[in-house]
């Protein structure tokens, strides 16, 4: 909230001394204001630098670190895609990544999805919602896993009807899927996961 502030106020203040000046106090670092570009040094001599276009309503962001490791940061009004040397994740973009092991049941929703890059190999979170009982939905999960060869626990507290838990493992592999609901007139969420080990 801050930096937002301190941004805002660049905008109208027209002095680069000036807004230099402001960040650096808003962020405790040395600050460069060069055009779209915004790099900040901390005492210990690292930078990030911040480097962004925008129009029509969508806007890239590149952010860098002094090792020349790079985020970028896509969006719009459907979504964020981050991309970086671990791997890419998605918010709000009803997408799913790249690769995802296992099949998405019928009539759901994806609300965002990770795929992140390992030395061990690739990692996948996925949300969704959809208009089935968790126990169904479970019951999908639980013969997609299994079909994976996953040996799967499966969680189901009597006194938490609308909730169902599956945890799965197979060598260096872990698995999970929580399907919950609020109420029968509610719509079930998912979070499915997938993580070498």
């Amino acid at each position: 909230m801050r930096l937002s502030i301190v941004l805002a106020l660049l905008a109208f203040s027209g002095c680069k001394c000036m807004g230099e000046k402001l960040l650096e106090t808003a962020t405790g670092g040395q600050v460069k204001l060069d055009g779209t570009s915004l790099t900040i040094k901390n005492d210990k001599g690292e930078t990030v630098t911040f480097a962004g276009e925008g129009k029509d309503g969508k806007g890239t962001l590149v952010v860098t670190n002094d090792k020349g490791e790079t985020a970028t940061f896509q969006g719009d009004d459907k979504g964020v895609k981050i991309e970086s040397k671990d791997g890419i994740a998605e918010f709000g973009t009803g997408k799913i990544p790249e690769g995802f092991p296992l099949p998405v049941i019928e009539g759901a929703t994806v609300a965002s999805g990770t795929h992140n890059k390992t030395p061990k190999g690739d990692g996948y979170t996925l949300m969704l919602s959809v208009a089935k009982d968790p126990v169904a939905v479970a019951d999908f999960y639980e013969k997609a896993l299994k079909g994976k060869g996953l040996k799967v626990e499966r969680v189901q507290n009597p006194m938490m009807a609308g909730m169902v838990v599956l945890n799965g493992k197979k060598d260096k592999l872990s698995a999970s899927c929580t399907a919950m609901r609020e109420a029968p007139d509610k719509p079930t969420s998912v979070i499915i996961g997938w993580q070498p080990e």
